[in-house]
């Protein structure tokens, strides 16, 4: 009942600043944003100075709804909301439900989240990759199965072509493997081999677009 309660109160977050975003946010897109759409006209591996996945989600976006600033911005209270029932789970399962109920909430109302969630950025996008890929992990050190496995990878390929900076989330994996013998064992196995290939097929085609570039972005 109370992850039940948890995710509802997270629904009705998510929910109202929808709304508030297609219907009564009066902003104009700021340059970053207004940049951000102009890629979405023409979707590619990558951009001068970001990864593909913010102009995927405009383009999504704006198919659906048309290219008002709230259509815009509208895959960031849906990824911030993804991302605050990844947090929930994460509470839940280090912790209990309770914990996971004032976790999720919290992190859903945060300031910071709160302003992204009313932009269209790189950071709604990756944080929504990196808690479900630590969801994942947390789900993993637990008890393994290939569905974990599969959302490990996936979530830490579009990770990195949402925001370079996923690649400190593989910087944790590595110092947890340093440090933790047991999450060493489980990390280093079929699985995960397979995760991390999963990984890198997903991210592969940025960076062959920035091989093809001169390493645009890079540079």
């Amino acid at each position: 009942r109370t992850l039940a309660n948890a995710a509802l109160v997270l629904g009705v977050v998510a929910a109202v600043r929808v709304f508030h975003l297609l219907f009564f946010y009066p902003v104009d897109l700021y340059p970053d944003e207004a940049q951000y759409w102009y890629w979405a006209q023409n979707p590619a591996f990558g951009y001068f100075s970001k990864p593909p996945l913010i102009a995927w989600v405009i383009a999504a976006t704006t198919t659906m709804c048309g290219n008002t600033e709230g259509c815009v911005r509208l895959s960031s209270p849906l990824f911030q909301f993804g991302a605050s029932l990844f947090v929930l789970g994460v509470g839940h399962r280090l912790f209990s439900a309770r914990v996971g109920f004032w976790a999720g909430l919290l992190f859903a109302t945060l300031p910071g989240v709160s302003v992204s969630a009313a932009v269209v950025s790189t950071d709604a996008s990756l944080l929504f990759c990196w808690s479900a890929a630590l969801y994942a992990l947390v789900r993993l050190l637990d008890r393994p199965a290939p569905g974990w496995w599969l959302l490990l990878g996936t979530a830490i390929g579009l990770g990195m072509l949402a925001k370079y900076a996923m690649a400190f989330f593989v910087l944790s994996l590595f110092l947890l493997m340093v440090f933790d013998r047991a999450a060493r064992s489980r990390l280093l196995s079929a699985g995960g081999a397979m995760a991390a290939m999963l990984a890198v097929l997903t991210f592969l085609p940025n960076i062959v677009w920035n091989a093809n570039h001169g390493f645009a972005t890079l540079a």
